[in-house]
């Protein structure tokens, strides 16, 4: 399964939830955000590395 915006992921190798913001137009990574003690994180992750879980 693809990962789109608006979906809940993880990395397949485990850690927090995180939301993917869009999918980058330019070289396909998924821009993901998640909060860290208030402050929000963001990263653009190879969509192989996610998996979906909501």
């Amino acid at each position: 399964m693809s990962v789109k915006a608006g979906d809940v992921v993880k990395l397949k190798s485990g850690g927090i939830s995180m939301t993917v913001e869009r999918i980058r137009k330019d070289n396909a990574k998924a821009v993901c955000v998640w909060v860290v003690e208030g402050e929000v994180k963001s990263y653009d992750f190879s969509p192989e590395a996610l998996k979906v879980i909501e």
